[in-house]
């Protein structure tokens, strides 16, 4: 906007949103009338992935006091990496379908083992740092 135009009028501005915004609509009205095989599996690993990287953190993050960013980090890191592979290994027959599991639970599991071994293993967030972000001002 500020490339174009500074200060544009409210009322053109109100219809270049609702034209874009429309179109936006459109090209996914007709995505959704017959998706393509590859949205369905991003949509699957993007819902999947989110679930690993975010449960065991925010899970244990909030009711875990001894839980801290390295935990967090490498729940992260490894959730993502280990779903992707068990997915990966399902799909091309070398792991027999991790004990009936959906690899997304199995991911989230492993990934949950490794934020508290991680958290154990290091050292406890210092009071400075969980005050910045989380003490009262």
């Amino acid at each position: 906007m500020n490339i174009f135009n500074a200060k544009p009028q409210e009322n053109k501005l109100k219809a270049i949103n609702a034209v874009f915004t429309i179109i936006v609509a459109l090209v996914i009205f007709a995505f959704a009338c017959k998706p393509p095989a590859m949205l369905a599996s991003l949509i699957t690993y993007a819902t999947g992935g989110m679930t690993v990287a975010f449960f065991a953190p925010m899970l244990f993050g909030l009711y875990w006091k001894r839980a801290n960013e390295y935990g967090a980090v490498s729940s992260i890191l490894c959730g993502i990496i280990l779903y992707i592979g068990i997915d990966i290994l399902n799909k091309k027959g070398i792991l027999q379908n991790s004990l009936g599991l959906n690899p997304c639970v199995v991911a989230t599991l492993l990934s949950t083992v490794i934020m508290i071994a991680v958290s154990l293993a290091t050292p406890k967030s210092p009071y400075r740092v969980i005050n910045t972000w989380f003490g009262k001002q």
